[in-house]
This record gives structure tokens, sequence and C-alpha cells, in this order.
């Protein structure tokens, strides 16, 4: 039983349930009803649960696997509160259900089968459409790059000629640009173009000075709850319905979450936490030792 496994871990490390109360921030009255296994003494089964994975990761046992038996001792108590019985499994039940899922194999792999070939099937009518499809465009492409061959011999020459009037108009603006002096050119002109580098440069400041200070006046958004603990604390933390925290979190550290909607956490030393919520200091959760639940919004 969960109960006894717990404490014969803890006798064995010499421990006393003062000892895990101040080690793990449980309540030594919660400590001694999980060893007794008086769960009607405790919290939800939520609190229950997280007091049994903290203990056992103390205590250096299986965590899950006293979990499990927690969960079936749960289940059985509610089914004898309701006068149900288990339902006893015979050799014949056991026996025809292993037929039926060995037909329902056999019918299946024949399905699979019959499948396989269809696909087979599918795939070679569909390569060749594909290679139909290839072959018919480059029948009907040589089909039209044909006439283009078909060029009379006065296009040519036309083509000829102007070919060799570009080269002459080229020629001849080749001589022109040489035939013009270089002292020409005056070195004044260069003057111009330094000045127009220079005033961009002295405006430059105030462009970055205003792009700097954009970023500052941008709104948060969602929710932030900044935690920091004062002591130990379990602390199990659920944002947008996804658990992201759930251990105990150690004196003086500081922890942050960020969601779009809301964020849950649930503490068991509510004093020991003092939260932030979207910057203003909303002060601790609750007294030392007490488990306290609150929901942040935006």
């Amino acid at each position: 039983m969960l109960g006894e496994v717990l404490r014969k871990a803890r006798e064995n490390q010499n421990l006393t349930i003062e000892d895990l109360e101040r080690e793990t921030s449980i309540r030594k009255a919660y400590i001694a009803a999980i060893e007794e296994e008086d769960f009607d003494a405790l919290p939800s089964d939520v609190y229950i649960k997280g007091f049994i994975r903290n203990l056992s990761r103390f205590l250096h046992t299986d965590g899950d696997a006293l979990i499990s038996e927690f969960i079936d001792m749960r289940k059985a108590k509610i089914s004898e509160e309701k006068g149900e019985v288990p339902p006893k499994i015979e050799e014949n039940d056991i026996t025809n259900n292993i037929k039926s899922e060995n037909i329902s194999l056999s019918i299946a792999q024949r399905r699979s089968k019959k499948v396989n070939k269809s696909n087979f099937f599918v795939a070679a009518l569909l390569i060749l459409a594909l290679i139909g499809a290839g072959a018919f465009y480059f029948m009907n492409k040589n089909e039209v790059a044909l006439p283009s061959l078909n060029l009379s011999s006065n296009e040519k020459t036309d083509d000829a000629k102007n070919e060799k009037n570009k080269q002459i108009e080229k020629t001849q603006n080749t001589e022109k640009k040489t035939e013009t002096p270089v002292k020409t050119e005056s070195p004044k002109v260069e003057q111009p173009k330094e000045t127009q580098n220079t005033q961009p440069a002295q405006n430059t400041p105030s462009v970055a000075s205003q792009n700097a200070a954009t970023p500052e006046s941008a709104p948060t958004k969602g929710v932030e709850v900044i935690a920091g603990l004062e002591g130990n604390c379990w602390v199990r933390v659920t944002v947008d319905g996804n658990v992201v925290f759930e251990d105990i979190a150690a004196d003086g550290s500081v922890h942050t979450w960020k969601g779009n909607d809301k964020i849950e956490i649930i503490a068991g030393n509510a004093g020991a936490m003092n939260i932030t919520h979207n910057g203003k200091n909303v002060g601790a959760m609750g007294e030392y030792g007490q488990v306290a639940e609150k929901v942040f919004t935006k």
C-alpha cells in the first residue's frame, strides 16, 4: 500500500513527519493522513496527487506507481459505494476474444492485399498517361518549330544587312567619342557630390533617435504573472489550459509565466508566494501553510 511504502521510506532515512513538513512545505497533518491512507481528511484528488509526487521525489520512491495505486484505490472505493462488483473473466470469453481478433486480422490482411493490387493498377495507369502526355507535348513542339526553319533567302539577306548597318553605326559612335578632348572635364564637378553626401549624414542621428523611441510606447498583450518565493512551496501552473509547471518552487526563486487569456495557479504554501499580475503587486496568495488557488486574466 502507498501509505506503508512512504512510511517505510521515511523511517529508513531516519526522518520524522516534521522533517518532511520542513523540507516539502506540506502540512504534517496531510503527511500523516497520506501514510494512514485517510484520504477523506485531505483536499481534492489534485492536491493528493501533488503531495504524493513531492513526497516520493524527496524520499526517492516511484511516484508514478504510487499515484496509479491511489487512482485504483479511489475507483475501488467508488465502486464499493455504488454496490458494483467487478465482472469475472472466464476462460471461454478469453478464447472467444482471441479467435475473433484472429479472424479480424485475417480479414484486414485480405483487404490490404486487395487495396495494394488496386493501388498498383492505378499507379500503372497514371504512369502510362504521363508518358502519353509527354510524347504528345514533344510532337506538337517539333511541329511548331518546323516552320521557323523554312525562311526565305531574302529574309536572311535582310537580316545580314541590318546587322552590318548596326556595326557601322557603333564604329561611328566610338570614333566620335574618341575625338572629344579629355581636358573638357573640369575637377569642379566633384564638389557638389561631396556636399550631397555630407548633408544626409547630419540628419541620421535624429532618424535613429525617433526609431529608438517608438518601441517604448508599445502596450503589453495577454496576461503575465511573476511569482517571488519566500519559502519552499509546491506549485501547479496552468497557462491557457496547459499545465506548464508542477513542482516545488525553491525559496528565493522567481518565476515568470505568460499567457494569452488566463493563468491558473495552485499553491500548497500560499503565504510564501508573492504575486505580481500584469505589473501590479497583489501580495501573497494566502497564509503560510494554506492551500490556495487563483485565476489571473488580462
